[in-house]
């Protein structure tokens, strides 16, 4: 009865966190707060905070730990374990780029992602932002500057910035670098090389963050010629499309691809793109894209990957 005792506090402070860092004191809210906690947990080889990426098949992965960053630790009152967590990842930053997952043995780490370290920035401006914790803020901004000039400069896996539009250029037909990543043998189920859409959104979120967080140091941004840039490249998502229905349409491509054709195939990249503040778009944009996606993607339980037509 003790365990269970110390067990049931442990479980109510979580949800009384929640309730105050969201003002709503409900049953829903503590019933996520409580659930969310079964994600975060410590590893000690290497050691520090991580999130369990999916009961029953997946550890831990860097870029779902900074997606369910803000849900897990920032909206349930638990700022010390974002903060831990943001460590665990910048740590072990290689060549520019975030773990994307780590060895079964402890000893070393996958870096086959362009997307975790971008993420790793978005991520800790909001707990920045949120916590105001600026000293961890001033310590980490020399990291995010890491990460970005080894973006511009180019890292492995042909992860590069194109000099001749500012956007950021990934891998090859031999490569998954992206949340879509399965590969059987040699085989790329989902070959996504070149100029995926959402990785241009966060290429461009980071380089905002940067200078935003530079703003709260007293510090200059770096990086504004390159996001102006990048920024001003983004409407060559924005083409016109041949339907099956013969008709044709304007919107956004899934991928620009190395060669430049670009692959329209409809797939909830673009609206994980549009999710993100600094991406650029009109109303019109995304009043098409909404729509588009409630009548390809959307089911009861969430969205497609790939229209299924």
């Amino acid at each position: 009865w003790l365990a269970y005792d110390k067990e049931a506090a442990r479980r109510s402070r979580l949800a009384e966190r929640a309730h105050s860092t969201t003002g709503v004191k409900d049953e829903l809210v503590s019933t996520l707060a409580i659930a969310a906690d079964a994600y975060l947990v410590r590893r000690s080889k290497p050691a520090g905070m991580t999130v369990v990426a999916g009961y029953p098949w997946f550890a831990d992965w860097g870029r779902d730990a900074m997606i369910a960053l803000t849900g897990l630790t920032l909206v349930t009152g638990r700022p010390a374990d974002a903060r831990a967590l943001l460590t665990t990842f910048m740590r072990l930053v290689k060549h520019g780029l975030a773990p994307n997952n780590f060895h079964d043995d402890g000893k070393s780490a996958g870096y086959n992602t362009v997307d975790a370290a971008l993420w790793l920035i978005v991520s800790l401006e909001r707990y920045v932002t949120l916590t105001n914790d600026l000293a961890f803020g001033k310590e980490s901004l020399a990291k995010v500057r890491e990460i970005i000039d080894a973006y511009i400069a180019g890292t492995n896996y042909g992860i590069q910035v194109d000099p001749k539009d500012g956007l950021l250029l990934s891998g090859n037909a031999k490569i998954q670098l992206t949340w879509m990543d399965v590969k059987i043998g040699d085989w790329v189920v989902t070959p996504r090389s070149g100029k995926p859409i959402e990785i241009q959104a966060l290429w461009l979120g980071a380089l905002a963050a940067e200078a935003r967080l530079s703003g709260l140091m007293q510090e200059q941004p770096r990086y504004l010629e390159p996001y102006g840039k990048a920024r001003e490249s983004f409407s060559t998502f924005w083409r016109k499309n041949l339907g099956e229905d013969g008709q044709i349409t304007e919107r956004f491509m899934d991928v620009i691809g190395l060669s430049g054709e670009p692959d329209g195939s409809l797939r909830p990249n673009a609206a994980l793109a549009l999710s993100l503040p600094d991406t650029p778009l009109t109303p019109e944009q995304l009043n098409a894209l909404i729509n588009e996606i409630e009548t390809n993607l959307l089911t009861t339980m969430g969205l497609h990957s790939l229209s299924p037509s």
